[in-house]
């Protein structure tokens, strides 16, 4: 009888262990302010975004803000795609997809446009076919500050050289304001120039 009740629970901790993010529906909640350790799954569950998403997990959280930062930070050999979902398991809306950088770097995304007390769901998986080194880090947290030039009415205004003089910016912490003209404009940054010329560089 004990070899009985040891069988059920080795059989109901693997289940638990294999099926806690492994499908939308089993996602993992992720809290705001705190980071996990996660480990890439062994099947598909929809067509990646981009790359090959035979090793996708899933996570979800309760929005307390219109806007949330993600970031997932892969081992070694991870090369992290990190996908947004609004809707349902059922019927998910894909609302960005991050693949910026390589194989044991960050992947972040400010998520704005957010409803207060909805559910959202993240994907992680790895961009290659298999799962690399498998291991990766995903954080929630509140949105940093967006930069001065975030809406178009705050642009910074460059000024008109004679020669190509660099204006430092950054995008972290942009909110979207338009549609972007390609890509996804989720961190688009404003400036603005008098012209002195009827052709400008």
């Amino acid at each position: 009888m004990r070899n009985i009740y040891l069988t059920l629970l080795l059989i109901f901790t693997f289940k638990l262990g294999w099926s806690q993010s492994e499908n939308c529906s089993g996602a993992v909640t992720l809290t705001n302010g705190a980071c996990v350790v996660g480990t890439a799954g062994v099947s598909q569950n929809i067509v990646g975004c981009v790359g090959n998403a035979d090793d996708d997990v899933w996570y979800k959280f309760v929005a307390s803000s219109t806007s949330h930062s993600l970031t997932v930070t892969g081992s070694a050999s991870f090369d992290a795609v990190l996908q947004l979902f609004s809707g349902t398991c059922a019927a998910l809306i894909s609302s960005n997809c991050v693949d910026n950088t390589l194989s044991g770097q960050v992947e972040s995304t400010v998520a704005s446009g957010l409803t207060i007390g909805s559910t959202y769901y993240v994907r992680v998986y790895h961009y290659g076919v298999g799962s690399g080194s498998s291991t990766f880090t995903i954080c929630l947290n509140n949105p940093p500050a967006p930069p001065a030039n975030d809406a178009c009415a705050s642009a910074i205004n460059l000024a008109v050289n004679a020669g190509c003089v660099n204006t430092s910016g950054t995008t972290y912490g942009g909110t979207q304001s338009l549609t972007g003209c390609s890509g996804t404009a989720n961190d688009d940054v404003w400036y603005s120039f008098t012209a002195t010329n009827y052709t400008q560089t």
